[in-house]
């Protein structure tokens, strides 16, 4: 066990003078302040690319290093003093960086012609990946503030705990906010000694239970190295039910599997208007095992690559899927049976596959009779099984999907092509601001 509480400080803080031997006592007042204590990096007009220039801390004009999105940094405050050398950046030291192999899974998806995933990370050109520790200036507007996270231990990590013995390891943190603004405790010496006032801040965190909180523990501002943050993963609030939700779902057949684990592909932001508008959130692979092998049972046919990288979804799209395809699998036992899912998330503009650009969307094969060979089949042909193909379907509606396109005109209440093109797959969308689906991501299915 890590002795996390080494980094934190106990209200009434007791330190030696070196000059006169003298015990030191600060008093700490709770307050707020405006000011966050460390931000996450984004990007600043860089289009939908997952990185952001990181500029030499001695020459801003060289822009030697990237930084990906999702990074922890922070201002210490031996570079304070270096803010008024510009007015558009802050330089920052680096105190955690998101999963190389990630990153990496994007870099080798298949390139295409416009847009394609590759590309949000293949054009650092020359540029080094920055590492925790590492110092230099990034555009202001390029970070987001720590409120807007929610963060988890990674998990490889040493086992973190408060010290009133809570561990941090299987717990979600955020920083504790009142009307907008972080609680803190300023702590200072009695204006007696040595005729100055020495104040720092503490800013207080808090480790959430299932249904309340569980502790709560103070971060000393100049403690942010300790290591504890270079061990964090951040996850954005707008995402962090749903990606609570998956993990519990993944952990019903892997019960060690971490949020960390589960692969994201960043949100992408429109500067058009000079202010950062969401056009695309964060997506999250279907965690497949050894290549093709999905959760339940699952199998996932003719990926575009051999990182999958045609599997993934908006979190809560993707959380209403791993239920039905956990109620299937309970329903479900027969040889046939096994869910063959294929295309999810496709660019528009990748000229390959219409309909899928949302991110909410997915293509499943019919049901076969008694094999689970990987063979495209049309419901015209002998292998189609009409019972298990409708129970599944009534599985989909069952989680509000609005949109379920499929040929067979003996299922009723689905809508169908007159071209034949869904006559050997289901499409099925699962809106994520449909409340029936985001229930269906945070109650389960019956």
């Amino acid at each position: 066990m890590k002795n996390f509480w080494i980094c934190l400080l106990i209200s009434i803080v007791s330190a030696v003078s070196a000059q006169e031997s003298t015990e030191i006592s600060y008093v700490c007042q709770e307050m707020t302040t405006p000011e966050a204590p460390f931000y996450i990096s984004d990007e600043f007009r860089q289009g939908d690319l997952v990185w952001e220039n990181f500029r030499d801390i001695g020459d801003q004009n060289k822009k030697n290093q990237y930084i990906p999105k999702g990074s922890i940094v922070y201002t210490p405050p031996e570079f304070v003093e270096k803010m008024d050398d510009s007015e558009n950046r802050i330089p920052v030291k680096v105190l955690s960086v998101p999963s190389q192999e990630n990153e990496d899974n994007i870099r080798n998806s298949k390139k295409r012609r416009y847009n394609s995933i590759s590309s949000m990370v293949n054009t650092t050109g020359d540029r080094k990946r920055v590492d925790a520790g590492s110092v230099g200036w990034i555009d202001k507007k390029s970070v987001r503030k720590a409120s807007d996270f929610t963060f988890f231990v990674t998990k490889d990590s040493p086992l973190y705990k408060t010290k009133d013995g809570v561990s941090l390891n299987d717990k979600p943190i955020t920083l504790s906010m009142s009307d907008g603004k972080y609680d803190i405790e300023r702590c200072c010496t009695p204006d007696s000694y040595q005729g100055v006032e020495k104040c720092f801040d503490r800013y207080k965190f808090i480790a959430l239970g299932e249904d309340s909180i569980e502790s709560q523990f103070f971060m000393n501002t100049d403690k942010l190295e300790c290591g504890f943050f270079e061990d964090l993963t951040p996850i954005a609030n707008r995402i962090v039910e749903p990606m609570i939700s998956i993990l519990n779902i993944v952990r019903g057949e892997e019960p060690e599997a971490a949020i960390d684990e589960l692969e994201l592909l960043p949100a992408y932001h429109n500067w058009s208007t000079g202010r950062p508008k969401l056009s695309r959130v964060e997506m999250v692979k279907v965690p497949l095992i050894d290549g093709q092998q999905g959760p339940f049972g699952s199998y996932h046919y003719k990926p575009d690559d051999r990182v999958n990288s045609d599997a993934y979804l908006k979190p809560t799209s993707q959380c209403a899927f791993l239920e039905v395809l956990k109620k299937h699998q309970q329903q479900c036992t027969s040889p046939g049976c096994q869910v063959h899912f294929g295309d999810a998330f496709h660019q528009d503009s990748w000229g390959v596959h219409g309909g899928h650009d949302s991110g909410e969307c997915i293509d499943i094969r019919p049901f076969r009779k008694s094999d689970n060979t990987d063979e495209g089949f049309s419901y015209k042909w002998g292998r189609y099984d009409r019972d298990k193909t409708k129970n599944f379907i009534s599985i989909l509606k069952e989680t509000g999907a609005k949109t379920i396109i499929f040929n067979d005109p003996k299922i009723p209440g689905l809508s169908r092509d007159s071209r034949g093109v869904h006559n050997d797959h289901i499409h099925v969308c699962f809106g994520e601001n449909i409340n029936k689906v985001q229930k269906t991501c945070r109650e389960g299915l019956n």
